[in-house]
Formats: C-alpha cells, sequence, structure tokens
C-alpha cells in the first residue's frame, strides 16, 4: 500500500475541525480525483525523504501525518481564501507552519536512524550522518609590504 493511500479524506476533516468543504465530504468521482491530487502534491517533499511506500513504523507514521496537516493547509487556503488575509496568520498558515515542523521532525528521525535504505530511489534518500568536511586550518601567508612612501613619476 503506498503512502499516499493511508491520507483519507476523513483524516484530512478531522484536521479542519468544523469546516466541510465538498473536497472533504463528496462521493463524487470528481471531488474525490482532486482530493488525491492534492495529497499526491503536498506529499512531493515527503516522498522525496521516505519513498513511496515506507515500511511500517515511526517514519510512515510522522509521513503520514505530514501529508494529511499540508493537505488540510492546502484546501484551508484554496477554500476559504477570505480567512486567509495577508499578515493574518489564519488556520491555513498554522497548519502549514505545523507541516515544516513535521517535515523537520521527519528528516531528524530519518538522520537518527540512520536513513532509509535506497532502491533505486523508490524508498527513499538514504541520509547517512556523517561530518560535513575535516579541512585543515588556512595557511597564513606574509602579505607583501607595499611602499607608500616611494613617489612615482616626475612629482
Amino acid at each position: 500500500m503506498a503512502l499516499v493511500d493511508d491520507i483519507t479524506q476523513t483524516k484530512v476533516a478531522g484536521l479542519l475541525e468544523e469546516r466541510e468543504p465538498a473536497i472533504l465530504t463528496s462521493t463524487d468521482s470528481d471531488e474525490i480525483a482532486r482530493f488525491q491530487a492534492r495529497v499526491l502534491g503536498a506529499s512531493v517533499y515527503v516522498r522525496v525523504l521516505t519513498g513511496g511506500d515506507p515500511p511500517a513504523g515511526p517514519i510512515r507514521d510522522l509521513a503520514v501525518e505530514a501529508i494529511a496537516v499540508q493537505t488540510a493547509s492546502e484546501i484551508e487556503y484554496a477554500e476559504y481564501p477570505e480567512q486567509q488575509a495577508p499578515g493574518d496568520p489564519g488556520r491555513g498558515y498554522h497548519l502549514h507552519q505545523r507541516y515544516l515542523e513535521l517535515l523537520g521532525q521527519l528528516t531528524n528521525l530519518i538522520k537518527n536512524l540512520g536513513g532509509i535504505p535506497t532502491d533505486g530511489g523508490a524508498n527513499g534518500v538514504n541520509i547517512t550522518p556523517r561530518p560535513r568536511g575535516n579541512f585543515p586550518p588556512a595557511e597564513c601567508y606574509p602579505d607583501r609590504v607595499i611602499d607608500y612612501t616611494r613617489r612615482r613619476g616626475p612629482n
């Protein structure tokens, strides 16, 4: 079962609380297709980290939650734009900030667990903790001394 298949209309509707947009309540095939497209769009960054179908466990659970939160954020912005005024942190903004937090937690969890084994890119990126670099300090060279007291030319 693919990661995006774990994201249901009911799960996302729970994040939007009292709101009931048609994209989350309709059984119409067009609305379901719109919902699935939103989920695929919201899952891009998560799938880059985890792959399309990570094994059951904390990485998958966190990935599903992140995708659901970002999907809810996108629906909130799309369905209720009048309540997302510039400079006014509305529900869509708070959901997106929560998504960014979850994405950071997911990245750290993957690093701490030693990465996810790669299988031609299908199962995620293998992020292994390693030092960023171990370079010797730059050598100090004496600066060239310029004698500004000497005059040049006929002056």
